[in-house]
């Protein structure tokens, strides 16, 4: 198990490895896959990836959970995202059945990441599971991704039951809005204050090494006087992945958490914690 490499008067001998330790990659016929739109994928990736932790010491959460169901008579893909700050929902409904996958299955950041290179949002693809590995077939690539094995947190009891109170937002102007305020945000300083008042929002963040935004934008809200504060980057990062015109706000009182989910349906949801103010 060794290469040797001469030219002229230089020689290198590189250590292998034996080749049957190599994983297999098993024939088409061996796996069970199924076919599946390639935007669906690559949307559920967009739409939760982001919230995945960055500590590869948390292995369970440095990737997402993918669950496969029923949504009354239809097929569907869940994924899930979370680093313990926030948490990323996302459904995608399919023609074909979905995958058995029990309690789900945790896929890790790199290889999602490897996923999501390969698909053709235009093509449909094919996934599967084959042992312990997550499996995606495209016209041009069988990719294999190792899966975690670990215990993803019950991510259903983080979803808020009770909402303090609920305000739909152009999505533009609320977020747009939100990226001036981060000109003024850092690592130490990246808070921004909302302030909801009846008819307005208010949109504060102060950095004492930089400086001080203020905006307003118009609600339609009634309710009394209303303070929270929250990571500006995480509410750009759930914001950002919408593509309809409006969102639904659902603002959790006190420290409880906040929801920012689409105005149109229920395929989409974050959950933020606030900050102490």
């Amino acid at each position: 198990n060794v290469v040797k490499i001469s030219y002229q008067r230089a020689f290198y001998k590189i250590p292998g490895l034996p080749a049957e330790d190599f994983p297999s990659i098993a024939d088409d016929q061996d796996i069970q896959l199924e076919k599946i739109k390639g935007s669906i994928i690559k949307e559920l990736i967009n739409k939760t990836a982001f919230a995945m932790a960055t500590d590869e010491t948390r292995k369970n959460l440095n990737g997402v959970l993918l669950e496969a169901g029923m949504d009354g008579s239809n097929h569907l893909l869940r994924m899930v995202a979370t680093d313990g700050h926030r948490l990323a929902l996302a459904k995608g409904f399919t023609s074909e059945p979905s995958l058995k996958i029990g309690k789900g299955i945790i896929i890790p950041r790199k290889g999602l990441m490897e996923v999501k290179k390969i698909i053709d949002e235009q093509e449909d693809i094919y996934i599967g599971l084959h042992k312990n590995t997550f499996v995606v077939k495209t016209e041009k690539t069988l990719l294999k991704v190792g899966l975690v094995d670990a215990d993803y947190p019950d991510y259903k009891k983080v979803i808020p039951t009770e909402k303090g109170f609920s305000v739909t937002l152009e999505r533009e102007s609320f977020l747009h809005a939100l990226k001036r305020m981060s000109v003024v945000s850092s690592e130490r300083y990246g808070g921004v204050i909302l302030s909801f008042a009846e008819g307005k929002l208010t949109l504060n963040s102060t950095n004492l090494d930089v400086g001080e935004a203020t905006e307003e934008i118009d609600i339609d809200y009634k309710g009394e006087v209303v303070d929270s504060g929250f990571n500006v980057n995480y509410m750009i990062d759930a914001i950002s992945v919408i593509n309809q015109d409006q969102i639904v706000f659902e603002v959790g009182l006190g420290l409880k958490p906040s929801l920012i989910k689409q105005a149109e349906d229920d395929n989409y949801l974050c959950i933020i914690m606030p900050l102490k103010i």
